[in-house]
């Protein structure tokens, strides 16, 4: 089960609405670890809306190299909260959802499509604080950029919806560095658990210091790749553009 654990889903998009805030689309390009230069063997793109309520709607469609989907996702955040998630993996034929209510955290899982190769599932967890989605990683590590600057560690409780659990995380400066012509900061994150913590590499995020945004990112994604056969996670390089 545990070859399942990292899939972190850092996108955030939302759709445009009269009278209401337009926040620009974003493009995110995958590649082979090591292979920036490379062909692209995913495009991302994820548009932004600001609801009524001040929630943050995003809506985000990963294609491969042929213009297929194999991936969407909406979702919807208070501040780095998430508040519902929803997640079609069209690689692995799997339904993921997020729902916060009530003070609880329900974290579904079920088959995509008309053939059930796999039963509904649903776990239900308190509603921890702080709580995030690896879909809104980047809104919490920029709610504690200070922080993060000045040395601190910070932790937070992630979803990790492939296999329905609550996992600890910690995030903290790795170092300020230049990344595209741009001063980053590069903040790496990985599970507080120190058993957990050997099961997976580390994650990275670069955070450009001025315009306050992630412009790069290296780690596990919620796609993947055929290795011998089989069906692996994919870890990969993504450029924001």
């Amino acid at each position: 089960m545990r070859k399942y654990f990292l899939f972190i889903l850092l996108w955030l998009g939302m759709n445009a609405q009269a009278a209401l805030p337009t926040i620009p689309d974003r493009i995110m390009k995958y590649y082979e670890i090591g292979k920036a230069d490379g062909p692209v063997l995913y495009t991302q793109k994820s548009q932004y809306q600001k609801l009524p309520t001040g929630d943050l709607s995003t809506k985000s469609v990963v294609t491969d190299s042929r213009g297929s989907v194999v991936y969407t996702e909406t979702m919807v955040t208070q501040g780095s909260q998430p508040i519902s998630q929803i997640a079609d993996v069209q690689q692995t034929k799997r339904h993921l959802e997020l729902e916060v209510k009530e003070g609880y955290v329900h974290l579904r899982t079920r088959s995509l499509g008309p053939e059930k190769t796999e039963e509904p599932k649903e776990e239900v967890e308190k509603l921890p604080v702080p709580f995030i989605s690896g879909a809104s990683a980047e809104a919490f590590v920029l709610e504690h950029f200070k922080e993060l600057m000045e040395g601190d560690t910070i932790h937070a409780k992630m979803a990790i919806l492939e296999i329905r659990e609550l996992i600890k995380f910690k995030f903290w400066k790795k170092e300020i560095s230049q990344k595209n012509g741009r001063e980053v900061m590069v903040i790496a994150m990985k599970p507080s658990s120190i058993f957990l913590s050997f099961l997976v590499d580390t994650i990275f995020l670069y955070i450009d210091t001025k315009a306050k945004k992630m412009i790069y990112y290296i780690g596990r994604t919620p796609l993947w790749k055929i290795v011998d056969g089989k069906v692996k996670a994919l870890d990969a390089e993504i450029v924001f553009e």
